[in-house]
């Protein structure tokens, strides 16, 4: 049943339009002012509107520009009903965005007609819109296919020759390395070294990709149980015995528990790292909330980085500390923020030069509830 909603001022005209439209099969509802008709729409969101031009307080026009401001009731097809004094107005209201008129006195047939031809006008529309939105998502889910079949290719055709040039070092060290003096051990320590990094790097890129790509699996997060299993598994024994870890109470959340559990790693592997060089080094977890969402935060009192250089931080290759210092390879919180953002959240960052840093993620209250629903 199609819903109708009639903004006419004239109380017997508007009584009949209700009579004429119910008698057809419509849901129809009335509004006798502008004003009422404005809020009847957004909540009552009906299939079409039939307003009046010529009314007092508000007319049509401000009735239409109002509607078409209001993201729910921007696309509800309009037509208005005007005398034929009322011209000027109908070119006003429908370069506002009304759909279609019809002029007073009009025939109950006339009406109807007109009213059917923009509903299946919309209905059109709706569908040419359907059927666009499948098209775009079948190419969608090929062209990720395709990255992820290239993916899969660069991934085997780049560590196949790291694989073998890992292979034959490995194979000087253990059986020529009598004849190889300091100079050639530490060369061929160097090529060991650097094709593992590049290994490490070419892993954390095709991570980077697939983050994009992979599905969001939602389950209940158990965030305290999980930040103490990251930190067990990144730390080794003389970690533990140096680090003052704290860890608050976290807040259980909904979301990605593989690509929230990646979200720690980066950032506790982080502040484990950067407070590597100091004495009595704290590494503080825990969560807080607002009105609107839950912030995370992994606080450290580490070599922290200059938040004049704070636009590189989360971008990909941008290190704010060189090689020599800490080892990276510039990628990870590139990682932690494509990962927040595909859970509608934000990550953002504070710290001073050798005072430590302070990073915090946040995901929306209201994202955690509709996701409640959803099929784990």
């Amino acid at each position: 049943m199609k819903k109708i909603l009639i903004i006419e001022d004239n109380k017997s005209l508007n009584e009949e339009l209700i009579d004429w439209f119910t008698f057809e099969g419509f849901e129809a509802w009335s509004a006798y002012n502008g004003l009422t008709g404005i809020e009847m729409a957004s909540q009552l969101l009906p299939d079409i509107i039939l307003c009046d031009i010529m009314m007092p307080d508000m007319n049509g026009t401000e009735v239409i520009e109002a509607l078409r401001k209001n993201i729910t009731t921007r696309l509800i097809p309009f037509i208005f009903m005007t005398a034929l004094s009322g011209r000027q107005n109908i070119r006003t209201g429908m370069d506002l965005g009304a759909d279609d008129y019809i002029t007073k006195p009009f025939t109950r047939i006339e009406l109807i007609k007109t009213v059917s031809t923009r509903l299946k006008k919309a209905e059109n529309i709706i569908e040419l819109t359907d059927s666009t939105a499948r098209e775009r998502t079948a190419q969608l889910n090929y062209t990720n296919r395709e990255l992820e079949a290239f993916n899969y290719s660069v991934s085997h055709d780049l560590h196949a020759p790291l694989r073998a040039l890992n292979g034959y070092a490995n194979m000087l060290t253990e059986d020529y390395s009598d004849l190889l003096d300091s100079e050639g051990k530490r060369m061929l320590n160097a090529i060991i070294e650097q094709s593992k990094k590049m290994g490490d790097l070419i892993d954390d890129l095709l991570s980077f990709s697939r983050i994009t790509t992979n599905e969001i699996k939602i389950s209940v997060i158990n965030m305290h149980d999980l930040v103490f299993d990251v930190y067990n598994d990144l730390s080794a024994d003389q970690d533990k015995a140096r680090i003052d870890f704290r860890i608050s109470e976290i807040d259980s959340i909904y979301g990605d528990a593989a690509m929230i559990k990646q979200v720690w790693v980066n950032l506790i592997s982080n502040a484990i790292k950067y407070t590597s060089k100091i004495i009595n080094p704290v590494i503080e977890i825990g969560s807080t909330n607002t009105e609107t969402e839950t912030v995370f935060y992994v606080k450290d009192n580490g070599a922290g980085f200059d938040m004049e250089y704070y636009d590189k931080l989360f971008s990909v290759f941008k290190r704010l500390h060189s090689a020599r210092q800490f080892e990276g390879n510039g990628v990870g919180l590139a990682i932690v923020q494509r990962i927040v953002q595909r859970h509608q959240g934000r990550v953002w960052a504070e710290s001073e030069v050798n005072k430590g840093a302070a990073f915090y993620f946040a995901l929306p209250l209201s994202v955690a509830s509709n996701l409640k629903g959803v099929a784990v």
